[in-house]
């Protein structure tokens, strides 16, 4: 199974770039596949047929290894395919490469999921091309009624899938499945979204999320050149014997988006209080609230949120200031939906579950006791209060610079 690496995208990058190609290109030629192909070396096209899962190609010779690639990149069935897993934004971009098929470009990247896919290249002129049958299928597969039926029910699925993955990290298939449909009355099988996720990942790698095991869980737990992988099981073990917080349609649908924010109350007091006690502007100061709620249901603890805010400027001069925050910040902390949860709020899982110890930040004594802080109440209040005292800091450190705060607009 195809999971792109940073040297996969290089070599997609450097494909018409090489010194034998510089002189042949011109930004107002078109190209079949074959030609632009035969600009490459042997080992390239070996690598691509590698990525690519073509087996059996170490004895071939150029001519041969061309031929293969061609069959596959342009098989109508594989052509679909990369086409039902493309983004609305990628599908765009080739639309709009098809109708000029020589576009310049400023960066290739806005184009990495054709290039990764074999159906656009660049010119050492920075130049998009697109090969004269990708030109030609193009209309063909995409606007045909099946394609676009299909596409919708595709669309659909990853749209729940995003969601899924975004409140809960980790969600069974069977579990994914039934919340599609009863909140759209399609009947999808579990079959249909392995199928999808299968395909999917092919195409675009772990990006996003992608199905293993029984789950379809987030690239964190995969393998994605951009995200350090971690071990799904920690996260399925905190969530054992916890239901499933299955908000409506509308809500959920929102957790698509993994930039989206809970403007809850605990939310909107957050922004009060940075914007009419620490005198933020009000853009400013809902950028650091969301900021916060992300790092919350990304599993952050309070010290990261410390971290996270000095490296965003926000200063704090008093114990005053520092203790308003907090008061704040430990009602984000019990009111922010959390995968570990399975989407349920620390304060909500408390009402449920008042046999367990389920996290419910009180003050500076249960933080310790939940392991977020130091050896004892006082160690705790002071780890928590200190980091923002930057007056006193001033005073004892002459090498100390004051910076304004930073502006999140």
């Amino acid at each position: 199974m195809n999971c792109f690496t940073q040297a996969t995208l290089q070599r997609r990058i450097y494909f018409l770039a090489g010194r034998d190609c510089k002189g042949e290109l011109s930004v107002k030629e078109q190209y079949e596949l074959k030609r632009i192909l035969q600009m490459h070396t042997v080992d390239a096209l070996k690598e691509i047929a590698k990525d690519l899962g073509i087996k059996g190609c170490s004895g071939k010779i150029k001519d041969e290894l061309v031929k293969l690639l061609e069959q596959k990149i342009l098989n109508p069935d594989e052509m679909k395919r990369r086409f039902l897993a493309a983004s609305n934004d990628d599908i765009k971009k080739l639309r709009a490469a098809v109708k000029k098929p020589n576009i310049e470009i400023r960066d290739p990247r806005a184009y990495y999921y054709w290039i990764m896919n074999n159906l656009v290249y660049e010119t050492s002129y920075g130049t998009i091309v697109v090969p004269i049958e990708v030109q030609h299928a193009f209309a063909p597969i995409t606007e045909s009624a099946a394609f676009i039926e299909e596409r919708k029910r595709a669309q659909m699925i990853d749209q729940y899938a995003l969601a899924c993955v975004n409140l809960y990290m980790v969600v069974e298939v069977s579990v994914l499945a039934d919340i599609i449909n009863k909140q759209t009355k399609e009947e999808v099988t579990n079959e249909e979204i392995i199928r999808w996720c299968e395909d999917r990942r092919q195409c675009r790698g772990c990006e996003m999320y992608f199905y293993q095991d029984g789950y379809v869980m987030c690239e964190v737990y995969g393998d994605n050149i951009l995200v350090e992988k971690d071990d799904y099981h920690l996260m399925l073990s905190s969530q054992k014997g916890k239901p499933y917080y299955i908000p409506a349609k509308k809500e959920l649908l929102c957790y698509a988006d993994d930039t989206y924010v809970d403007q809850n109350p605990a939310f909107e007091g957050m922004v009060f209080y940075l914007k009419n006690k620490m005198k933020l502007e009000a853009v400013d100061a809902y950028e650091f609230a969301a900021e916060i709620q992300l790092e919350i249901r990304d599993d952050a603890d309070i010290n990261t949120i410390i971290m996270e805010c000095e490296r965003m400027g926000l200063d704090f001069d008093t114990e005053a200031e520092v203790k308003g925050f907090l008061k704040y910040l430990l009602e984000m902390f019990n009111h922010t939906r959390v995968p570990s949860n399975r989407g349920y709020t620390p304060a909500e899982m408390r009402e449920m579950m008042t046999d367990r110890d389920i996290p419910f930040v009180k003050d500076c004594r249960r933080l310790k006791e939940m392991g977020m802080l130091g050896a004892d109440t006082r160690q705790a209040e002071n780890a928590m209060v200190i980091p923002f005292l930057k007056k006193n800091q001033r005073n004892a450190d002459s090498t100390y610079h004051s910076k304004p705060r930073t502006s999140l607009s």
